[in-house]
């Protein structure tokens, strides 16, 4: 999803959903959402300010959910 408010606004959202399995098999599911939104704070100026916003971290039966680092390199 993305969303345009104006020249100097805009928003876009992701979910994200992993299976796990193991031998070809689901063994478990883990996921989180993902808004970001942009802003120019001086309609002068071409600069461009992102915010993260994580959540929703949910995982269910066998993961391995302890030894991921979710990061925003752009």
């Amino acid at each position: 999803m993305f969303y345009f408010k104006s020249r100097i606004a805009m928003c876009g959202a992701l979910q994200l959903l992993q299976v796990w399995g193991k031998n070809g098999r689901p063994v478990g599911e883990s996921g989180f959402a993902l808004t970001v939104l942009g802003t120019v704070p001086d309609a002068k100026d071409r600069t461009v300010r992102f915010d993260y916003h994580f959540s929703n971290f949910a995982a269910t039966s066998n993961t391995k959910t302890s030894g991921l680092i979710v990061n925003t390199k752009v």
